[in-house]
């Protein structure tokens, strides 16, 4: 082989490899370059993605809020309307309470001033200092009511006392005011056990008057306001 082949030959495999060389850097990018690409098209894919996902989750959000915000307007309403009428209701209250309190200090005035009457007055007096022998918080509107009920019996002997001996005199005191004026319930056998049992606590009593001995009965039976 001649030199000046030997050369061209030379020159030629040079110029092959050089250009393999090249080749291969330029498949080497377009290969990195088709990735590039392609990561970026998975890139935008996925930012599409979670756009669209964001702007659904941005609608929900819009959605939830404003649900929310008419919940707590109307929880908001609800709680105003609530706390008007409590308020009212509260007044309500006050006012009744005002007009019973004030009901109730006018009725104790005046039965405070009825039971002065009562104590200084010459028909009730000496009967309230009878029973406060049995009961010295005995109330003097109580004897009042006794002593009216009992009325003109209290003129006459006979009647002003309760002969605790005498069967048809306790039966008496058993109908008249156990059963008919106090309501007590039972057989005239149980009324009488009633009316012997004020017996025994009168028994110190020689004359057992009435209006203590019906004071006394009624007290037992719990009976006094009743009067």
């Amino acid at each position: 082989m001649s030199d000046t082949n030997l050369i061209d030959q030379t020159k030629t495999t040079l110029r092959r490899t050089r250009l393999a060389y090249l080749g291969a850097i330029g498949l080497t990018y377009d290969f990195a370059a088709g990735r590039v690409e392609k990561r970026r098209d998975q890139v935008k894919a996925l930012f599409d993605n979670a756009y669209d996902r964001g702007e659904d989750m941005e609608a929900d959000a819009r959605t939830l809020f404003k649900r929310a915000k008419d919940e707590v307007e109307e929880l908001a309403d609800d709680t105003v309307d609530e706390l008007e009428q409590t308020v009212q209701d509260a007044k309500e209250t006050v006012q009744e309470l005002k007009e019973e309190i004030v009901l109730k200090v006018e009725k104790a005035d005046k039965r405070a001033e009825l039971s002065e009457k009562v104590e200084e007055s010459d028909k009730y007096a000496p009967y309230l200092e009878k029973v406060s022998a049995y009961d010295k918080a005995a109330d003097p509107i109580h004897i009042m009511k006794i002593v009216d009920h009992l009325g003109a019996a209290l003129s006459s002997r006979d009647s002003m006392f309760v002969a605790c001996s005498d069967e048809t005199e306790r039966k008496t005191v058993a109908r008249n005011w156990l059963r008919k004026t106090l309501n007590v319930d039972g057989d005239l056998a149980a009324l009488d056990e009633k009316v012997q049992s004020v017996c025994q606590t009168m028994k110190a009593d020689r004359l057992k008057d009435r209006v203590v001995f019906y004071y006394l009965a009624a007290k037992a039976e719990g009976k006094l306001d009743t009067l």
